[in-house]
């Protein structure tokens, strides 16, 4: 089995939920294996990475062409890596730990990456005062959180005000994923 099928098969194992009743959206929690953490973490990294750059290549301000594939790339990445950091709270190993420790810095790093965009926060700004945007209040009013999270975000920020923004965001996940 070559490395990438490996990477792939400890995702597809991550992402596995529930198929059936009220409950379907949760992860198969006793299926997870510490094993397929890190290369499954990489694999989904890696994958989003990609994505998001074909997406920043290729932005179209609408919300089909913009807002719904970046929605579908941070849900994917928030319910893989929200399932293991759950899983290391409630059941603790040093293997588990450093499975997730090993991908964290890149997640984060990503993350910010994807919350700097300038490109992407441009086609929002531009989605927002279209004119011509058929939004609906819903719509609107997750254009306008997306945008604000992107300024607090520090989509602005330049040089070393940016580098040190990133630098404080990966201490305060290590510091959180301490205690």
């Amino acid at each position: 089995m070559t490395t990438a099928t490996a990477r792939t098969g400890s995702l597809a194992r991550l992402e596995a939920t529930a198929g059936f009743g009220p409950i379907s959206h949760l992860p198969v929690w006793d299926a997870i294996d510490v094993a397929d953490v890190e290369p499954g973490l990489a694999a989904l990294v890696a994958e989003t990475e990609a994505a998001f750059e074909a997406l920043e290549a290729g932005l179209t301000p609408t919300w089909d062409g913009l807002m719904l594939p970046l929605e579908a790339l941070q849900d994917r990445l928030g319910r893989v890596f929200g399932a293991v950091m759950h899983l290391t709270s409630v059941k603790y190993s040093d293997e588990l730990q450093a499975a997730y420790d090993a991908v964290r810095p890149r997640y984060v790093a990503l993350a910010s990456r994807i919350s700097q965009s300038v490109p992407v926060y441009q086609d929002m700004t531009a989605l927002r005062d279209s004119a011509s945007a058929d939004l609906d209040q819903a719509q609107r009013r997750i254009l306008d959180e997306a945008i604000r999270i992107m300024e607090r975000s520090g989509v602005h920020l330049e040089g070393d005000a940016r580098a040190r923004y990133q630098e404080i965001q990966e201490r305060l996940s290590e510091l959180g994923n301490r205690f």
